[in-house]
């Protein structure tokens, strides 16, 4: 049985005009069978957040690993670019060949002119509820309470 069907149920048990009860029993029965519905739903929760967890956890080992053949793979071409010294190689298999870019450093980021800068505007969450709990009235927010479960 469904949750939704179980408080219903419960709630047909009960007279509509006296609020009385009409089969103790089974509406006791109802209950334990809601309490362990509940139980076993939180339970699966629980679960998922350690599989979230463990998920977590691989992802970062992958990332590590990612990270560490991407270092590899840029020592390696440094070694044969170093090894071919400008020249070009190329076999049935392979071609390899240096080109050069073009690309752009910043030296002074604070020089450079407001054409050629993106602004990005944020709203500071942190300072906005400090604000509105010290009873500013700030245009285009507000306070809102978020009830959270907690499951241990």
């Amino acid at each position: 049985m469904k949750l939704y069907e179980i408080e219903q149920e419960l709630l047909d048990l009960i007279d509509d005009e006296t609020g009385e009860i009409l089969d103790p029993a089974r509406f006791e029965e109802l209950l334990q069978e809601r309490d362990d519905k509940i139980e076993h739903t939180a339970l699966w929760v629980k679960n998922i957040g350690a599989d979230i967890t463990a998920l977590e956890t691989e992802i970062k080992r992958l990332q590590d690993r990612k990270d560490s053949l991407t270092k590899r793979r840029d020592s390696l071409k440094e070694y044969i670019k170093n090894a071919l010294n400008g020249r070009k190689l190329k076999t049935p298999l392979i071609s390899i060949y240096e080109t050069v870019r073009e690309s752009v450093e910043i030296l002074n980021s604070e020089s450079i002119p407001d054409e050629f800068m993106k602004i990005e505007k944020t709203p500071m969450k942190t300072e906005i509820k400090n604000a509105i709990n010290n009873g500013q009235n700030i245009e285009g927010a507000r306070l809102i309470s978020k009830a959270s479960l907690v499951i241990r």
